[in-house]
Protein backbone atom coordinates (compact mmCIF):
# COMPACT_ATOMS: atom_id res chain seq x y z
CA UNK A 1 0.00 0.00 0.00
CA UNK A 2 1.66 3.75 -1.09
CA UNK A 3 1.83 6.29 1.32
CA UNK A 4 -1.24 8.26 0.18
CA UNK A 5 -3.96 5.26 0.57
CA UNK A 6 -2.06 4.95 3.79
CA UNK A 7 -3.32 8.65 5.02
CA UNK A 8 -6.57 8.05 3.13
CA UNK A 9 -7.37 5.17 5.18
CA UNK A 10 -6.52 6.74 8.82
CA UNK A 11 -9.17 6.64 11.05
CA UNK A 12 -11.11 10.28 11.89
CA UNK A 13 -9.76 10.14 14.98
CA UNK A 14 -6.02 10.53 13.99
CA UNK A 15 -7.00 13.50 11.37
CA UNK A 16 -9.03 15.22 14.90
CA UNK A 17 -5.51 14.95 16.54
CA UNK A 18 -3.93 16.46 13.89
CA UNK A 19 -6.39 19.32 13.34
CA UNK A 20 -7.40 19.99 17.31
CA UNK A 21 -4.31 22.15 17.33
CA UNK A 22 -5.42 24.79 14.75
CA UNK A 23 -8.86 24.63 16.21
CA UNK A 24 -8.48 25.19 19.12
CA UNK A 25 -6.40 28.37 18.46
CA UNK A 26 -9.43 29.13 16.24
CA UNK A 27 -11.44 29.15 18.89
CA UNK A 28 -9.47 31.16 21.53
CA UNK A 29 -8.69 33.89 19.14
CA UNK A 30 -11.28 33.91 15.82
CA UNK A 31 -8.57 35.75 14.39
CA UNK A 32 -8.68 35.81 10.30
CA UNK A 33 -5.41 34.41 10.42
CA UNK A 34 -6.34 31.37 12.43
CA UNK A 35 -9.30 30.13 10.02
CA UNK A 36 -6.90 30.74 7.09
CA UNK A 37 -4.85 27.98 8.29
CA UNK A 38 -7.86 25.78 9.00
CA UNK A 39 -8.93 26.66 5.24
CA UNK A 40 -5.93 25.46 4.15
CA UNK A 41 -5.49 22.57 5.78
CA UNK A 42 -8.94 21.38 4.19
CA UNK A 43 -7.86 22.24 0.45
CA UNK A 44 -4.27 20.29 1.28
CA UNK A 45 -6.92 17.10 1.81
CA UNK A 46 -9.79 16.12 0.88
CA UNK A 47 -10.33 13.95 4.63
CA UNK A 48 -9.53 17.34 6.05
CA UNK A 49 -12.01 19.38 3.81
CA UNK A 50 -15.24 17.35 5.19
CA UNK A 51 -13.74 16.82 8.52
CA UNK A 52 -16.60 17.58 11.18
CA UNK A 53 -14.14 19.30 13.66
CA UNK A 54 -12.33 21.41 10.94
CA UNK A 55 -16.23 22.45 9.16
CA UNK A 56 -17.96 23.64 12.84
CA UNK A 57 -14.46 25.77 13.58
CA UNK A 58 -14.37 27.04 9.99
CA UNK A 59 -18.03 27.68 9.27
CA UNK A 60 -19.00 28.52 12.79
CA UNK A 61 -19.29 32.12 12.03
CA UNK A 62 -20.24 33.53 8.30
CA UNK A 63 -18.47 37.08 7.22
CA UNK A 64 -20.90 39.24 5.49
CA UNK A 65 -18.81 41.97 4.14
CA UNK A 66 -19.94 44.57 1.77
CA UNK A 67 -17.61 44.60 -0.99
CA UNK A 68 -17.87 43.13 -4.39
CA UNK A 69 -15.66 40.48 -4.51
CA UNK A 70 -17.15 38.89 -1.22
CA UNK A 71 -19.88 39.40 -2.67
CA UNK A 72 -19.31 37.22 -5.54
CA UNK A 73 -18.07 34.51 -3.21
CA UNK A 74 -21.49 34.51 -1.09
CA UNK A 75 -23.75 33.98 -4.44
CA UNK A 76 -21.86 30.88 -5.35
CA UNK A 77 -21.80 29.50 -1.32
CA UNK A 78 -24.11 26.23 -0.47
CA UNK A 79 -25.09 27.46 2.77
CA UNK A 80 -28.06 24.93 3.68
CA UNK A 81 -24.93 22.46 3.07
CA UNK A 82 -22.92 23.69 6.28
CA UNK A 83 -26.47 25.21 7.89
CA UNK A 84 -26.09 22.96 10.80
CA UNK A 85 -22.46 24.26 11.61
CA UNK A 86 -23.07 28.08 11.28
CA UNK A 87 -23.71 29.54 14.99
CA UNK A 88 -23.17 33.58 14.22
CA UNK A 89 -23.56 35.78 11.08
CA UNK A 90 -21.14 38.86 11.34
CA UNK A 91 -22.25 41.65 8.81
CA UNK A 92 -19.18 44.12 8.55
CA UNK A 93 -18.31 47.36 7.37
CA UNK A 94 -15.64 47.01 4.54
CA UNK A 95 -12.72 49.24 5.86
CA UNK A 96 -8.58 47.89 6.37
CA UNK A 97 -7.77 50.31 3.35
CA UNK A 98 -10.88 48.91 1.37
CA UNK A 99 -12.71 51.52 -1.02
CA UNK A 100 -16.20 51.75 1.01
CA UNK A 101 -18.91 51.30 -1.03
CA UNK A 102 -22.28 52.08 0.35
CA UNK A 103 -24.40 52.08 -2.94
CA UNK A 104 -23.50 48.17 -2.82
CA UNK A 105 -24.56 47.96 0.91
CA UNK A 106 -28.14 49.23 -0.24
CA UNK A 107 -28.40 47.87 -4.02
CA UNK A 108 -31.14 44.55 -4.62
CA UNK A 109 -28.49 42.66 -5.28
CA UNK A 110 -26.31 42.50 -2.11
CA UNK A 111 -29.99 42.24 -0.33
CA UNK A 112 -31.19 39.33 -2.12
CA UNK A 113 -27.63 37.71 -1.53
CA UNK A 114 -27.66 38.10 1.80
CA UNK A 115 -31.25 37.02 2.37
CA UNK A 116 -31.12 33.86 0.88
CA UNK A 117 -28.05 32.96 2.82
CA UNK A 118 -30.06 33.44 5.49
CA UNK A 119 -32.89 31.98 4.52
CA UNK A 120 -31.48 28.45 5.78
CA UNK A 121 -30.43 29.99 9.71
CA UNK A 122 -33.89 30.17 10.84
CA UNK A 123 -32.06 30.29 14.50
CA UNK A 124 -28.57 31.78 15.67
CA UNK A 125 -27.06 32.09 18.44
CA UNK A 126 -25.52 35.23 17.40
CA UNK A 127 -25.27 38.09 14.93
CA UNK A 128 -22.89 40.95 15.24
CA UNK A 129 -22.80 44.27 13.31
CA UNK A 130 -19.65 46.23 13.36
CA UNK A 131 -16.57 47.79 12.00
CA UNK A 132 -12.97 47.70 11.64
CA UNK A 133 -10.97 50.41 12.76
CA UNK A 134 -12.38 53.34 12.80
CA UNK A 135 -9.63 55.98 12.95
CA UNK A 136 -8.15 54.45 9.57
CA UNK A 137 -10.95 54.60 7.72
CA UNK A 138 -12.01 57.65 8.80
CA UNK A 139 -8.65 59.01 7.77
CA UNK A 140 -9.25 56.87 4.26
CA UNK A 141 -12.43 58.96 3.79
CA UNK A 142 -10.73 62.08 4.00
CA UNK A 143 -7.97 61.07 1.44
CA UNK A 144 -10.32 59.52 -0.76
CA UNK A 145 -13.83 61.67 -0.37
CA UNK A 146 -15.36 58.34 -0.26
CA UNK A 147 -17.99 57.68 2.33
CA UNK A 148 -17.35 58.13 6.06
CA UNK A 149 -17.48 55.14 8.22
CA UNK A 150 -20.55 56.10 10.40
CA UNK A 151 -22.34 56.75 7.12
CA UNK A 152 -21.28 53.24 6.22
CA UNK A 153 -22.30 52.24 9.58
CA UNK A 154 -25.49 53.80 8.81
CA UNK A 155 -26.20 51.89 5.42
CA UNK A 156 -24.66 48.82 7.05
CA UNK A 157 -27.01 47.78 9.90
CA UNK A 158 -29.96 49.13 7.68
CA UNK A 159 -28.83 46.22 5.54
CA UNK A 160 -28.51 43.84 8.38
CA UNK A 161 -31.24 44.51 10.05
CA UNK A 162 -33.77 44.62 6.72
CA UNK A 163 -32.49 41.06 5.66
CA UNK A 164 -32.74 39.32 9.17
CA UNK A 165 -36.42 40.73 8.49
CA UNK A 166 -36.78 39.28 5.39
CA UNK A 167 -35.48 36.03 5.53
CA UNK A 168 -37.25 35.54 9.03
CA UNK A 169 -33.96 34.73 11.19
CA UNK A 170 -34.08 35.13 14.92
CA UNK A 171 -31.22 35.33 17.18
CA UNK A 172 -29.79 35.26 20.83
CA UNK A 173 -27.57 37.71 20.81
CA UNK A 174 -27.31 40.80 19.12
CA UNK A 175 -23.82 43.23 18.88
CA UNK A 176 -23.98 47.17 17.51
CA UNK A 177 -20.24 47.92 17.51
CA UNK A 178 -19.89 50.10 13.81
CA UNK A 179 -19.44 53.56 13.69
CA UNK A 180 -23.19 55.35 12.99
CA UNK A 181 -23.93 59.06 12.32
CA UNK A 182 -26.94 58.45 15.28
CA UNK A 183 -29.76 60.02 13.50
CA UNK A 184 -30.74 56.71 11.49
CA UNK A 185 -34.73 55.82 12.97
CA UNK A 186 -34.27 51.81 13.02
CA UNK A 187 -38.70 52.29 13.12
CA UNK A 188 -38.04 53.53 9.61
CA UNK A 189 -36.02 50.41 8.35
CA UNK A 190 -37.85 48.36 5.61
CA UNK A 191 -39.34 45.50 7.35
CA UNK A 192 -38.74 46.61 10.72
CA UNK A 193 -42.48 45.99 11.83
CA UNK A 194 -41.57 42.34 11.07
CA UNK A 195 -38.23 41.74 12.28
CA UNK A 196 -38.71 38.74 14.88
CA UNK A 197 -36.55 39.21 18.24
CA UNK A 198 -38.69 37.00 20.53
CA UNK A 199 -35.40 34.96 21.25
CA UNK A 200 -33.16 37.93 21.64
CA UNK A 201 -31.24 37.40 25.15
CA UNK A 202 -28.62 39.48 25.08
CA UNK A 203 -28.18 42.78 23.56
CA UNK A 204 -24.81 44.58 23.36
CA UNK A 205 -24.72 48.58 21.89
CA UNK A 206 -20.78 49.81 21.59
CA UNK A 207 -20.96 52.11 18.57
CA UNK A 208 -18.51 54.36 17.59
CA UNK A 209 -19.04 58.22 17.16
CA UNK A 210 -19.38 59.73 13.84
CA UNK A 211 -15.83 61.52 13.72
CA UNK A 212 -16.32 63.25 11.05
CA UNK A 213 -18.63 66.33 12.61
CA UNK A 214 -17.67 68.27 15.32
CA UNK A 215 -19.62 67.88 17.83
CA UNK A 216 -22.01 70.45 19.47
CA UNK A 217 -24.84 70.61 22.23
CA UNK A 218 -28.02 70.83 19.73
CA UNK A 219 -26.28 67.74 17.61
CA UNK A 220 -25.58 65.57 20.62
CA UNK A 221 -28.81 66.04 22.21
CA UNK A 222 -30.20 65.24 18.59
CA UNK A 223 -28.03 62.18 18.03
CA UNK A 224 -28.90 60.97 21.75
CA UNK A 225 -32.89 61.19 21.40
CA UNK A 226 -32.49 58.70 18.53
CA UNK A 227 -30.41 56.41 20.40
CA UNK A 228 -32.66 56.44 23.16
CA UNK A 229 -35.71 55.73 20.79
CA UNK A 230 -33.80 53.13 18.84
CA UNK A 231 -32.46 50.96 22.34
CA UNK A 232 -36.42 51.34 23.41
CA UNK A 233 -37.73 50.13 20.14
CA UNK A 234 -35.31 47.24 20.34
CA UNK A 235 -36.18 46.32 24.08
CA UNK A 236 -39.84 46.17 23.01
CA UNK A 237 -39.23 43.47 20.83
CA UNK A 238 -37.60 41.32 22.63
CA UNK A 239 -38.83 42.25 26.60
CA UNK A 240 -40.05 39.04 27.44
CA UNK A 241 -36.62 37.13 26.60
CA UNK A 242 -34.02 39.97 27.42
CA UNK A 243 -31.68 38.56 29.99
CA UNK A 244 -28.53 41.10 29.43
CA UNK A 245 -28.17 44.51 28.49
CA UNK A 246 -24.92 46.16 28.03
CA UNK A 247 -24.84 49.65 26.61
CA UNK A 248 -21.00 51.26 26.37
CA UNK A 249 -18.76 53.32 24.02
CA UNK A 250 -19.00 56.98 23.17
CA UNK A 251 -21.94 57.40 21.01
CA UNK A 252 -23.83 59.72 22.23
CA UNK A 253 -27.14 58.24 23.99
CA UNK A 254 -28.99 59.25 26.73
CA UNK A 255 -30.83 56.57 28.54
CA UNK A 256 -32.89 55.60 29.63
CA UNK A 257 -36.18 57.70 28.69
CA UNK A 258 -39.17 58.26 30.84
CA UNK A 259 -41.21 55.52 29.41
CA UNK A 260 -40.71 52.63 31.26
CA UNK A 261 -40.91 48.64 30.17
CA UNK A 262 -41.34 45.23 31.98
CA UNK A 263 -37.59 43.17 31.57
CA UNK A 264 -39.21 40.13 33.62
CA UNK A 265 -36.11 38.12 32.40
CA UNK A 266 -33.43 40.66 32.73
CA UNK A 267 -30.31 39.19 34.88
CA UNK A 268 -27.68 41.58 34.15
CA UNK A 269 -27.54 45.33 33.20
CA UNK A 270 -24.05 46.78 32.28
CA UNK A 271 -23.74 50.32 31.38
CA UNK A 272 -20.63 52.32 31.17
CA UNK A 273 -21.30 55.65 28.92
CA UNK A 274 -21.54 59.22 29.67
CA UNK A 275 -25.57 60.41 29.36
CA UNK A 276 -27.12 58.31 32.31
CA UNK A 277 -30.60 59.52 33.58
CA UNK A 278 -30.35 58.17 36.89
CA UNK A 279 -34.09 59.19 38.18
CA UNK A 280 -35.32 57.76 35.21
CA UNK A 281 -32.89 54.50 35.79
CA UNK A 282 -34.48 53.90 39.08
CA UNK A 283 -37.84 53.62 37.35
CA UNK A 284 -36.65 50.62 35.17
CA UNK A 285 -34.55 48.82 37.87
CA UNK A 286 -38.60 48.47 39.57
CA UNK A 287 -39.39 46.75 35.96
CA UNK A 288 -36.51 44.45 36.63
CA UNK A 289 -37.59 41.84 39.03
CA UNK A 290 -34.97 39.05 38.10
CA UNK A 291 -32.23 41.23 38.17
CA UNK A 292 -28.83 39.45 39.42
CA UNK A 293 -25.83 41.96 38.14
CA UNK A 294 -25.87 46.16 37.98
CA UNK A 295 -23.05 48.06 36.52
CA UNK A 296 -22.18 51.42 36.24
CA UNK A 297 -18.88 53.12 34.81
CA UNK A 298 -17.88 56.51 34.17
CA UNK A 299 -21.48 57.61 34.01
CA UNK A 300 -22.43 61.70 34.89
CA UNK A 301 -25.92 62.58 35.93
CA UNK A 302 -27.81 63.71 32.72
CA UNK A 303 -30.91 65.20 34.42
CA UNK A 304 -29.73 67.91 36.67
CA UNK A 305 -29.37 66.93 40.24
CA UNK A 306 -27.14 65.03 41.63
CA UNK A 307 -29.63 63.73 44.63
CA UNK A 308 -31.69 62.16 41.57
CA UNK A 309 -29.01 59.41 42.44
CA UNK A 310 -31.09 58.70 45.02
CA UNK A 311 -33.80 56.72 42.75
CA UNK A 312 -31.08 54.13 42.03
CA UNK A 313 -30.72 53.90 45.68
CA UNK A 314 -33.75 53.30 46.64
CA UNK A 315 -35.21 51.46 43.32
CA UNK A 316 -31.82 48.75 45.00
CA UNK A 317 -33.06 48.85 48.60
CA UNK A 318 -36.54 48.18 47.87
CA UNK A 319 -35.64 45.43 45.05
CA UNK A 320 -37.22 42.21 45.47
CA UNK A 321 -34.03 40.37 45.35
CA UNK A 322 -31.93 42.67 47.48
CA UNK A 323 -32.04 39.78 50.12
CA UNK A 324 -31.09 36.86 47.95
CA UNK A 325 -28.46 38.92 46.20
CA UNK A 326 -27.34 41.73 43.83
CA UNK A 327 -24.29 42.18 42.78
CA UNK A 328 -23.59 46.31 42.41
CA UNK A 329 -20.77 47.66 40.81
CA UNK A 330 -19.85 51.23 40.50
CA UNK A 331 -16.52 52.39 38.83
CA UNK A 332 -15.91 55.74 39.38
CA UNK A 333 -19.44 56.18 38.90
CA UNK A 334 -21.56 58.65 41.30
CA UNK A 335 -19.57 61.62 39.89
CA UNK A 336 -19.66 65.48 42.27
CA UNK A 337 -17.81 68.27 41.38
CA UNK A 338 -15.00 66.61 43.34
CA UNK A 339 -14.57 63.04 43.22
CA UNK A 340 -16.22 59.86 42.68
CA UNK A 341 -17.05 56.71 43.95
CA UNK A 342 -16.50 53.18 43.09
CA UNK A 343 -17.99 50.27 45.42
CA UNK A 344 -18.20 46.17 44.42
CA UNK A 345 -20.57 43.68 47.06
CA UNK A 346 -23.23 41.86 46.67
CA UNK A 347 -26.34 43.41 48.73
CA UNK A 348 -26.47 39.89 50.97
CA UNK A 349 -22.81 39.97 51.65
CA UNK A 350 -22.06 43.36 53.85
CA UNK A 351 -21.06 41.74 56.60
CA UNK A 352 -17.77 43.26 56.67
CA UNK A 353 -19.47 46.86 56.00
CA UNK A 354 -21.56 46.51 58.15
CA UNK A 355 -19.32 45.73 61.38
CA UNK A 356 -17.06 48.96 60.66
CA UNK A 357 -20.41 50.48 61.08
CA UNK A 358 -21.32 49.52 64.30
CA UNK A 359 -17.53 50.29 65.23
CA UNK A 360 -18.16 53.76 64.34
CA UNK A 361 -21.52 53.79 66.46
CA UNK A 362 -19.35 52.46 69.21
CA UNK A 363 -16.61 55.44 68.69
CA UNK A 364 -14.24 52.77 68.12
CA UNK A 365 -12.90 54.12 64.84
CA UNK A 366 -13.22 57.08 63.15
CA UNK A 367 -15.74 58.24 60.24
CA UNK A 368 -15.17 60.98 57.63
CA UNK A 369 -18.45 61.75 55.71
CA UNK A 370 -16.74 62.59 52.53
CA UNK A 371 -13.64 59.76 52.50
CA UNK A 372 -16.80 57.01 53.90
CA UNK A 373 -19.77 58.10 51.24
CA UNK A 374 -19.41 54.91 49.56
CA UNK A 375 -19.65 52.70 52.52
CA UNK A 376 -22.60 54.57 53.66
CA UNK A 377 -24.32 54.35 49.58
CA UNK A 378 -23.80 50.63 50.41
CA UNK A 379 -25.31 50.12 53.47
CA UNK A 380 -28.50 52.62 52.11
CA UNK A 381 -28.54 50.30 49.67
CA UNK A 382 -29.72 47.31 51.76
CA UNK A 383 -31.61 49.20 54.22
CA UNK A 384 -29.28 49.37 56.98
CA UNK A 385 -28.87 53.62 57.18
CA UNK A 386 -30.89 56.45 56.42
CA UNK A 387 -30.40 58.93 54.62
CA UNK A 388 -27.51 60.42 56.86
CA UNK A 389 -25.17 63.45 56.80
CA UNK A 390 -22.63 61.76 54.60
CA UNK A 391 -24.53 60.66 51.79
CA UNK A 392 -26.28 64.18 51.87
CA UNK A 393 -22.64 66.06 51.78
CA UNK A 394 -21.41 64.03 48.72
CA UNK A 395 -24.80 64.43 47.09
CA UNK A 396 -24.56 67.82 47.36
CA UNK A 397 -28.24 67.87 48.84
CA UNK A 398 -28.35 71.64 49.41
CA UNK A 399 -31.88 71.88 50.72
CA UNK A 400 -30.75 69.87 53.63
CA UNK A 401 -28.00 72.10 54.18
CA UNK A 402 -30.01 75.07 54.09
CA UNK A 403 -32.78 73.13 56.64
CA UNK A 404 -29.73 72.22 58.96
CA UNK A 405 -28.41 76.24 58.54
CA UNK A 406 -31.83 77.05 59.60
CA UNK A 407 -32.35 74.95 62.79
CA UNK A 408 -28.89 76.42 63.54
CA UNK A 409 -30.30 79.64 63.18
CA UNK A 410 -33.19 79.10 65.44
CA UNK A 411 -30.82 77.47 68.12
CA UNK A 412 -28.79 80.26 68.35
CA UNK A 413 -32.39 82.43 68.52
CA UNK A 414 -33.30 80.24 71.13
CA UNK A 415 -30.14 80.82 73.12
CA UNK A 416 -30.67 84.85 72.34
CA UNK A 417 -33.92 85.42 74.12
CA UNK A 418 -32.62 83.32 76.94
CA UNK A 419 -29.66 85.72 77.32
CA UNK A 420 -32.23 88.61 77.12
CA UNK A 421 -33.86 86.56 79.64
CA UNK A 422 -31.07 86.64 81.71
Amino acid sequence: MDAPSKFYSLPEEILNRIAEPLVAEAHLSRYIYHIAKLTALRLSNPRFAYLKIIEEAVFCTVRFLGVKDHLETLEHLDVARIASFVKAISFEDPTHGSIQDKGLLLSERLRAAWIGLLRPLPVLEKAYIFSYDFEGSQALSDRTGTETPARMGDALIAAALTCLSSAGTRVRRLKVACSLTGFLDWQSLQGWEELDLSRLENVTYDPEPDTSVLPNEEYDARQAAVAAKNLFALFEKCQGSLRKIKIRGYCEVIWPGEQTLNLPALRHLNLSFDGIHVRNLGSWLRHMPRLEYFRLAGCYVTDGDLTNWLCVFDAIRDHPRNRSGIRIVFEQAVHNDGAEISLDYTTNQYEETLEWYEDVQRGKVESDPWCDAYQYIKLYMVGEVGYNYSIRTWLQDEDDDEDEDQDDDDDEDDNDDEDEDD
